[in-house]
């Protein structure tokens, strides 16, 4: 997960370091808003399917917790 958040970052940095030697033409700061629109979209869907996943998980996991605690409370 660090590495992931790490090359990201890397990209962006070097990105903006690039763009302040070359700045944008009016046409390419429109795409790149876009772009960068996207890029925190699939950032966002990311979070939320973790978000999703461990949601589950939790609930999963309480289900069974109470499911051992009737069959130890049933079978003595």
């Amino acid at each position: 997960e660090k590495n992931y958040t790490a090359i990201p970052r890397t990209t962006f940095a070097l990105t903006y370091f690039h763009l302040s030697l070359m700045p944008l033409r009016r046409e390419d700061e429109a795409f790149y808003g876009l772009v960068m629109a996207r890029y925190q979209r699939m950032a966002s869907e990311k979070k939320r399917k973790k978000a999703e996943a461990q949601r589950r998980y939790r609930m999963n996991r309480q289900d069974r917790a109470a499911m051992d605690a009737f069959r130890i409370m049933r079978f003595p």
